[in-house]
């Protein structure tokens, strides 16, 4: 995924992003299928000068539609429609 700053601060930022995600799994009948997500995504990221030069926190919410790319149909899948997705990340840049 990529993602652009909306702003600049000397402690946090606020970004919009875009990801794609593969995911490989099987379905409610053991049979396996493979799925490409493209999502959008909007949040913060923190970054902690004071206390641990390089540490940051990442908090963000987005929303995605699944695709089934083979193995199976959209309806066997347990994912319908478009998904809203909460994502933590954190971290220590060296």
């Amino acid at each position: 995924g990529y993602r652009w700053g909306l702003n600049y601060g000397t402690g946090t930022n606020a970004i919009i992003g875009l990801r794609t995600t593969f995911s490989f799994n099987k379905d409610k009948k053991g049979n396996t299928y493979s799925m490409f997500i493209p999502s959008v995504e909007f949040g913060s990221h923190f970054t902690f000068n004071k206390y641990a030069k390089g540490g940051y926190f990442t908090p963000s919410v987005g929303l995605a539609y699944p695709f089934t790319m083979s193995g199976g149909s959209q309806t066997d899948a347990d994912h319908k429609g478009i998904e809203f997705n909460t994502r933590l990340g954190l971290g220590y840049r060296f």
